[in-house]
């Protein structure tokens, strides 16, 4: 058992098969278990949104809020596997009890209901516009070489441009300060990668939301343990932030495997690039200041984060 992971009831606290009439009529034209991807994919009211090893996320259109939403759409995340270990289960009862306690922090989704659903363990929360950290990430830097290449500068991905940077800028502390909330309501999330932020970026207020939480545990009366633990989602966070503002990932490439953020394990320095690599891809798209800031957030070549918390990094950044 995962070290002040929330504690959770049995199986008797799953509600039974939802009863709300409208979703239900969807619900009914699919089942969780079946090799039905195609008609899934098809059903403009239901669709597959992503697909990992265990779990599969579905966005299923709610028009009168019924599960108890604001967006007339919720997110169901359930479990892949029709007979999931004990592993699996257990997981995804914690995203669910971290996110009730997470109820009134508004860096992350709300969690509306935990149900079986056709026997399936599933969570359904309210809907969260926007796309993945690493998306955007992907979608930005095409988006500035292209261009780059129309106006034929001499830069690549270099941020030469005030606003862009501005931008990235904005991100970083939203991110930041998203973390903050979560740390202060005693909560880890232990698992921070871009793939776990999603960006709203339909303005420029680039609203955040932090999801994955099934790795995620409270904190304890222990000050100095929290303290650590905070840490290593602040240097995530310093991974994350590398990523952004140079559009490569931090990590070396194993052949045959891509790098992503995603993708770290536990021990996220071993595979870093070497600090040479580091600093030269950072100071080839950014100012300096900019760079140690991220450096030292990633803790290289034993520098010190001088933040300490993540509210200190969205604070730093603020002054820049």
């Amino acid at each position: 058992t995962t070290t002040g992971a929330a504690s959770y009831s049995d199986d008797s606290s799953l509600e039974s098969e939802p009863d709300v009439d409208g979703l239900s009529m969807v619900l009914d034209d699919f089942s969780f278990v079946s090799d039905g991807m195609e008609s899934a994919g098809q059903n403009e009211k239901f669709k597959i949104i992503h697909e990992g090893q265990f779990t599969k996320i579905y966005c299923a259109d709610d028009p009168k809020n019924e599960f108890g939403g604001c967006n007339r759409s919720v997110a169901i995340k359930a479990l892949s596997d029709e007979f999931p270990d004990d592993e699996q289960v257990f997981r995804l009862r914690n995203e669910f009890t971290i996110s009730k306690h997470l109820s009134q922090c508004n860096a992350v989704r709300k969690v509306l209901a935990q149900k079986k659903m056709y026997g399936i363990r599933t969570i359904i929360f309210e809907w969260a516009e926007g796309i993945s950290l690493g998306e955007w990430i992907s979608l930005h830097f095409i988006k500035r070489v292209t261009s780059s290449s129309l106006t034929a500068s001499s830069s690549d991905c270099t941020m030469n441009c005030g606003s862009d940077l501005n931008l990235i800028l904005q991100l970083a502390m939203n991110i930041s300060d998203a973390l903050a909330d979560i740390h202060d309501s005693g909560v880890i999330h232990s698992n921070l990668t871009a793939d776990n932020i999603i960006v709203d970026d339909s303005d420029d207020n680039m609203e955040v939301k932090i999801i994955g939480l099934s790795s995620a545990y409270l904190t304890t009366n222990d000050e100095e343990k929290n303290y650590s633990e905070k840490r290593k989602d602040i240097l995530c966070l310093g991974l994350i932030f590398f990523e952004m503002f140079t559009g490569r990932c931090p990590f070396q490439r194993k052949q045959g495997e891509e790098a992503t953020l995603g993708g770290h394990g536990g021990n996220k320095r071993i595979f870093l690039l070497s600090y040479n690599q580091l600093v030269y891809t950072l100071t080839s798209s950014v100012p300096l200041i900019f760079a140690e800031l991220v450096l030292n957030l990633m803790e290289v070549d034993g520098s010190t984060c001088s933040s300490g918390s993540a509210r200190d990094v969205s604070k730093e950044l603020q002054s820049i």
